[in-house]
């Protein structure tokens, strides 16, 4: 929140909330794919599939 208060926006803010986010993102793939792991039953769609990837190839680079 304090970071939509403030009037300027610094870098080292910026990171800090970056940072966070990709570590979010992270931590929720992992589960997803530990629910995929340990229920084969689920299958996703094509579309989903390809969504996933994307997502995993943007959060390695």
């Amino acid at each position: 929140m304090s970071y939509n208060r403030s009037r300027k926006k610094t870098y080292k803010a910026g990171r800090k909330r970056k940072k966070s986010l990709i570590y979010l993102l992270s931590k929720g793939l992992g589960q997803l794919q530990s629910l995929l792991n340990e229920n084969p039953q689920i299958q996703l769609h094509l579309q989903e599939r390809l969504y996933l990837k994307t997502i995993k190839k943007v959060l390695e680079q």
